[in-house]
């Protein structure tokens, strides 16, 4: 099972400078042509396909990567954007619950690594 996401060569340049820019173009446009254009500096415009899509899917697959750490069964994590999913034997759902509860969802006072 590959746990590591796989980035071609040559996609990595391109995406890590969309990831770090921090001054985001745009243009608004009508039926006549350009109303305006511009740039917004250190945001994340809503919809941006590498810093909100990817950065949602890379951030969905380590919270889930983090709650299934160290058990010992298979299982698949399959991730796009905010939306995921976690496939393993049915056997193991009340471990998975649990885990999901005590890694992810909830931060306990004496509980250090809850993602909260």
């Amino acid at each position: 099972m590959r746990r590591y996401l796989h980035i071609p060569e040559s996609l990595k340049c391109s995406l890590i400078k969309a990831l770090l820019d921090v001054n985001i173009k745009y243009v608004i446009r009508s039926k006549t042509g350009i109303i305006a254009k511009g740039s917004v500096i250190g945001t994340v415009p809503s919809g941006s396909a590498t810093k909100t899509t990817f950065g949602n899917t890379l951030r969905v697959v380590m919270y889930l990567r983090w709650a299934m750490d160290g058990l010992d069964f298979d299982h698949v994590i399959w991730v796009a954007g905010d939306d995921a999913s976690v496939w393993f034997d049915p056997k193991h759902e009340d471990i998975v619950l649990k885990r999901m509860y005590e890694r992810v969802y909830v931060r306990g006072a004496f509980d250090k690594a809850a993602l909260g």
